[in-house]
């Protein structure tokens, strides 16, 4: 049974993930959420499928602790080790605004839950990836197109500490990725697009005065292209950043 791990599935796209992978029988998903209790999408997830299809851990990228639980708890879950790690988690603290008015502590927050946790996360869960008996080990990091920095031109006054803290995730994917497929192992960065969340509906109105061209998707489109860009890429497509159509973006 093939084996998913998806950081940060309590809503929005990491919810439509979760639930895109559990129609697919022979899936076992894990994921993870700060608080079961405030996520109704999960619960009902939950409550209709057993535990040998889903389990719910509780991670709170802000507290290491909880990430190094979460890491024992997969441990003892998957025996056999981890096939693909989804790591989709993040956070959007200014969605609008020049750099000069940026405040400096958002953005420490943004590098330490974009940036340096997804490393720590990595590191948590990559014992069970190297683990895993499966041909196609894969990483994916759900990053942004923010996140471009040969694009970045134009989306200037967009989310800047986003853009920035994306951007280093990007490298660590480049990076950490290139070691790692040495190992056989597999790491993309994926952008979902526009996407009809919490996040997204915070982009609105700069969306629509700069770029009202680019459309929003649901949730659950959104999760089935990504999906998809995740079986079909291979070990000699690494690294790469992927749009959710499948193409390659530049970095």
């Amino acid at each position: 049974m093939p084996s998913f791990l998806v950081v940060g599935g309590s809503r929005g796209i990491g919810l439509a993930l979760v639930e895109e992978l559990l129609k697919d029988p022979d899936n076992f998903v894990i994921t993870t959420a700060r608080d079961l209790s405030q996520s109704p999408g999960l619960r009902a997830l939950t409550s209709k499928y057993p535990k040998d299809r889903l389990v719910v851990l509780v991670l709170d990228l802000a507290h290491r602790e909880t990430v190094e639980r979460a890491g024992e708890e997969a441990t003892t879950l998957l025996p056999n080790g981890l096939d693909c790690l989804i790591h989709n988690s993040a956070i959007n603290l200014r969605p609008v605004g020049p750099f000069e008015e940026m405040d400096l502590d958002q953005l420490e927050e943004e590098l330490r839950i974009n940036t340096i946790a997804p490393i720590h996360a990595l590191r948590t869960f990559l014992p069970l990836i190297r683990k895993s008996k499966a041909q196609d080990r894969k990483i994916i990091f759900m990053s942004s197109g923010l996140a471009s920095i040969e694009n970045g031109f134009f989306w200037a006054g967009l989310s800047e500490g986003y853009s920035v803290s994306k951007a280093g995730l990007n490298m660590v994917v480049r990076k950490w990725g290139a070691a790692l497929k040495q190992e056989g192992i597999a790491t993309f960065a994926l952008q979902p697009g526009y996407v009809d969340t919490d996040m997204g509906q915070g982009l609105s109105s700069w969306i629509q005065e700069h770029a009202a061209w680019v459309p929003m998707m649901s949730p659950n489109d959104c999760a089935a292209q990504c999906l998809k860009v995740v079986r079909e890429v291979k070990l000699e497509d690494a690294v790469a950043f992927y749009s959710f159509e499948g193409k390659r973006e530049p970095w």
